[in-house]
């Protein structure tokens, strides 16, 4: 059994309440090595199904983000441009552009779904310095 069948049987048995809330908690935790909480587990339906769920616990986390240069941002960014429907894919490369760049979480969603701009306008606002000193 593959990593995202067993996760989501693990999470399945949860809500048919055959493992109990700190058990599945462990449980995730030693699969993904990512913590969730009561809260992640009894309402991610709300926003996404179980296998999307699924995946962004799996997927692993960009870790040299301090690293990312113009060409690797912009392959990110054309990542999640062509990536759409893939939650885990959004949700890894926003982070890590997010944290290079030194912006809120949500930025990169808001630049692309919401303010329409291309790959090349997403990575010149990221480079802007829009911190307010005092």
């Amino acid at each position: 059994m593959g990593k995202l069948n067993e996760l989501k049987t693990l999470i399945e048995n949860y809500e048919e309440r055959k493992i109990g809330l700190s058990e599945i908690i462990s449980l995730i935790k030693d699969l993904t090595q990512k913590d969730v909480t009561q809260y992640d587990l009894d309402n991610y339906s709300a926003s996404q199904d179980l296998e999307s769920f699924c995946k962004v616990l799996l997927i692993e986390s960009i870790k040299d983000w301090e690293n990312i240069d113009d060409k690797m941002a912009l392959i990110l960014i054309n990542e999640i441009v062509n990536n759409e429907i893939d939650d885990s894919v959004i949700l890894r490369n926003s982070k890590a552009l997010e944290k290079r760049y030194g912006k809120p979480q949500g930025t990169i969603y808001s630049m692309i779904f919401y303010d329409g701009l291309d790959d090349d306008e997403i990575l010149i606002e990221l480079k802007k310095d829009t911190i307010i000193r005092l």
